[in-house]
């Protein structure tokens, strides 16, 4: 697979989930921190059983400074099964860079 990471020219980053772009909790569609039958919005807990990458390429695109960066071959796991537990990963990265 090939991963896009890109950032705009308002240095907000596609990776980023759950913020808004300053940073801070996103707020519900209208603005107000509220779903749409008005109850509070809470943060996502996510969980991953296991994520595997195999052959990947990695493209990273800032917009505001014009940065375009290709990384390849990348090999990667990674595990989170609970929102506030621990993290495990995996990876072999095998560069080729073009810029």
């Amino acid at each position: 697979p090939q991963i896009i990471l890109e950032r705009s020219k308002t240095g907000q980053a596609n990776w980023v989930f759950g913020l808004g772009a300053t940073g801070v909790p996103a707020a519900g569609a209208d603005g107000t921190g509220r779903g749409a039958g008005g109850e509070a919005t809470a943060p996502r807990r996510v969980t991953l059983d296991r994520g595997l990458i195999r052959n990947g390429r990695l493209l990273y695109i800032d917009h505001a400074t014009g940065t375009r960066l290709a990384l390849g071959t990348i090999d990667a796991e990674a595990r989170l099964p609970e929102p506030e537990g621990e993290a495990t990963q995996r990876r072999r990265w095998r560069f080729r860079v073009r810029i």
